[in-house]
């Protein structure tokens, strides 16, 4: 009787884990094609919550401020209405370039926040001005997690997803190239074609 109880305990211990290590903070889309010039938004999305709220975040945003500018945040409302007081906004904003820092703690009941919470649930919207990217480079926004809780401060815990921003391309011979590399092919194998007849 003992022994199933313990084993019951473990169970339940592996399922918290299993569902703890669920959880993912990332940026969506992951992965994008950009040229210069190009204005982007990103995402912020928490996933795999297996039924959890979320009731708190404190998340930073790196990225390369010569690579990126960033435009604009919109924080989403899933986690209450901030104008009435469903939810307080702690976010210091751009803190230095390349630094934003988001936050935002409900003062909603997990009820009331699961009434409102899908899963993935998104968090806020980042814009961005794609800025000088050779062809075939790319660039990257990675999210931080200072902070992620349920809707009773527990943390969370989650695996951190970036975003990755790439410009298509790269060095790509033209006409002129390749005929001076086929010029340059012919004439050495002539040159070993003679170099034999003479021995």
């Amino acid at each position: 009787m003992v022994t199933s109880r313990i084993l019951h305990a473990i169970c339940a211990l592996l399922l918290v884990a299993s569902a703890a290590d669920a959880v993912v903070l990332e940026l969506d889309p992951s992965a994008l094609v950009v040229s210069p010039g190009d204005s982007v938004s990103l995402d912020l999305v928490a996933s795999g919550l297996g039924g959890a709220a979320v009731g708190d975040f404190d998340v930073d945003i790196d990225f390369d401020p010569a690579r990126l500018t960033l435009t604009g945040f919109t924080l989403a409302s899933g986690l209450g209405d901030i104008s009435t007081g469903e939810a307080i906004d702690f976010s210091l904003g751009l803190v230095v370039p390349g630094l934003l820092n988001l936050a935002v703690v409900s003062t909603l009941s997990e009820a009331a926040l699961l009434a409102v919470q899908s899963d993935p649930l998104t968090l806020a919207t980042l814009t961005f001005d794609v800025g000088p990217l050779a062809a075939g480079t790319s660039t990257t926004v990675a999210v931080a997690d200072n902070a992620l809780g349920d809707a009773a401060g527990v943390p969370l815990d989650p695996a951190l997803g970036d975003a990755t921003l790439r410009v298509p391309g790269g060095i790509v011979p033209g006409p002129g190239t390749f005929w001076l590399l086929a010029s340059a092919l012919l004439v050495s194998g002539v040159m070993r074609r003679r170099i034999g007849r003479v021995r």
